[in-house]
């Protein structure tokens, strides 16, 4: 394995504060339904994997020698489980890229969170503040606010790693963290509805046709394979006879129970 250099010293202390397991390696792909490009979890050759499986976590520097090597086509990743400490606030468009000129709200935030660990996204329009926090403080607080400014991921997430890293990712910042974050007032404060195109986390096909034939396709449980319940495809296709077994009407003159 080829030992990389890293751009400075606060860069390679950044990154020995990380879990040494927790990289994989990404693409930013264009699919045309998302002015910003898509950024999708990925193998050497560029497949799409599962980045919450860990039998896809890399340790960081062979991680590294896969991205030197791509000459460009990979990026590296960074895996939040809910196993670790580990969190990170995003900060989103809210430094030019140009100019690298940064709001006062990015300012603010860099500033109450001084010594964690900090990179320039990816973007070069944001930035990425990763700390440690006390995780059972935070189930009930939101994951999006300043009106989609600020997100706040803590488990089953993964980064895509920018650039310019310092500071101390293994930093316990609980208290700036509460002060931020807040909390959640219902159920649905975080719900944002899409325009158009999947979500950021979706690495399958986006054509709905193509979805709904992996669907019709697909076997479904194991009970339906055993003919125990409804397939998909019997489920879509409206199978009365397969619907009314497994749905049975509540004594009226449908064939089965359409509630359910």
């Amino acid at each position: 394995m080829t030992i990389l250099q890293y751009a400075s010293e606060s860069q390679k202390s950044f990154f020995e504060k990380l879990p040494n397991n927790q990289f994989i390696l990404c693409k930013l792909v264009n699919d045309g339904t998302n002015p910003k490009p898509k950024k999708l979890p990925c193998d050497r050759q560029g497949n799409p994997i599962n980045a919450h499986d860990k039998n896809n976590h890399l340790p960081l520097e062979t991680a590294r020698e896969y991205v030197s090597l791509s000459k460009g086509n990979l990026l590296l990743g960074f895996v939040l489980t809910e196993d670790d400490p580990f969190c990170v606030v995003d900060i989103d468009g809210q430094r030019d890229a140009s100019t690298g000129i940064s709001t006062d709200l990015a300012n603010e935030l860099c500033k109450n969170f001084q010594g964690a660990g900090m990179e320039i996204s990816i973007s070069g329009t944001g930035y990425h503040i990763f700390c440690t926090y006390k995780k059972e403080l935070f189930g009930d607080r939101v994951n999006k606010f300043n009106n989609g400014a600020c997100e706040f991921y803590c488990d089953k997430r993964f980064i895509v790693m920018g650039f310019e890293q310092m500071g101390d990712p293994s930093l316990d910042c609980t208290e700036a963290l509460m002060q931020l974050v807040p909390f959640r007032n219902n159920q649905t404060d975080d719900i944002q509805l899409l325009e158009s195109g999947p979500c950021e986390e979706w690495n399958g096909p986006v054509d709905d046709e193509e979805l709904v034939n992996k669907l019709i396709n697909s076997n479904g449980s194991a009970a339906a394979k055993f003919g125990c319940k409804s397939t998909p495809a019997q489920i879509w296709n409206a199978d009365l006879q397969s619907l009314a077994k497994h749905f049975p009407s509540n004594g009226d003159a449908r064939p089965c129970d359409w509630s359910a």
